[in-house]
This record gives structure tokens, sequence and C-alpha cells, in this order.
């Protein structure tokens, strides 16, 4: 029997590459960041719904579990779901504090053109502890983020 090629083939860096994520203005509110982060996102699980077989139940994930901090077509920072976590326990209060005092910097990313191999993403995910790894162009210019 012979396997699938795509099976047994890990994804390239550019297929795991969200060209999308969210993107915030510095001066931006933590409340509004966490309004942002949990919208529905497009990805979706249809089941069947027990107790009508006509209709089925729709299960939509957040938006995105990070957002990365620009201005200016400059990566300043991240902030994160664990961040708001963190925050939560410290009593911070959301409707008063900025993105920009509280995200994390300086960010690691990640050059697009490093490697092509999805392996070389992981090994920084695991070096440095972080779930998101924004990827830049050779110019510095964000491409998108990849996480786990």
């Amino acid at each position: 029997m012979q396997l699938n090629d795509r099976l047994i083939c890990a994804p390239t860096l550019e297929e795991a590459i969200d060209h999308q994520p969210l993107i915030v203005a510095p001066d931006t509110l933590l409340i509004d960041v966490i309004a942002l982060m949990s919208q529905e996102g497009g990805k979706s699980c249809s089941l069947p719904n027990l107790y009508s077989p006509s209709d089925q139940l729709s299960i939509r994930e957040p938006r995105s579990s990070c957002v990365l901090v620009m201005h200016s077509d400059k990566l300043l920072g991240i902030f994160t779901e664990r961040d708001i976590v963190r925050l939560t326990a410290n009593g911070i209060n959301f409707q008063e504090v900025t993105v920009a005092e509280v995200m994390a910097q300086p960010v690691i990313t990640f050059p697009q053109t490093a490697c092509r191999d999805i392996f070389a993403a992981l090994f920084i995910f695991r070096r440095f502890r972080i779930r998101h790894l924004p990827i830049v162009d050779d110019h510095g210019q964000l491409v998108g983020v990849v996480s786990p």
C-alpha cells in the first residue's frame, strides 16, 4: 500500500501563514482590542442539531488569539490571549488602558525567505516560548503571522 504524499509531508511555511492578521493602532483601548479578538472568525464547524434534523448548529471560532500593534507599517508589538489572562489576574481596567501600554515588545519576527521549512518556525516557537510568530519580507514589512 502506498501512502498519499500529502499525508506524510509537512506543510510549507507559506501554507501556514495567516496573511490577514488582526492589526490595531497603538492608541487602541484594550476593551476594543479584546472585542475585536473575540469576534467570530471565518473558520466554522457545522454540527447536526440533535433536536431538529433540518437544522445545523454552527460553532465559530474567535477571530484571532493575537493582535499585531502597528504604526505606519512598522510592527511595534504584539498582544495575545495570554496577556489578557495576565492583566485580568492583575486587576487591570481594560477600559482605561491602551494596547501600547501592555503589548509585548520587541516582537520576535521570522524572515519569510530564511527558510521555507515549517519546522524552523516551530523551533522558534519552542525556543522563545511564544505562540505567534510574525513573518516579514526582506524589507521588514509584515507578510502575516504563523501560530501553532
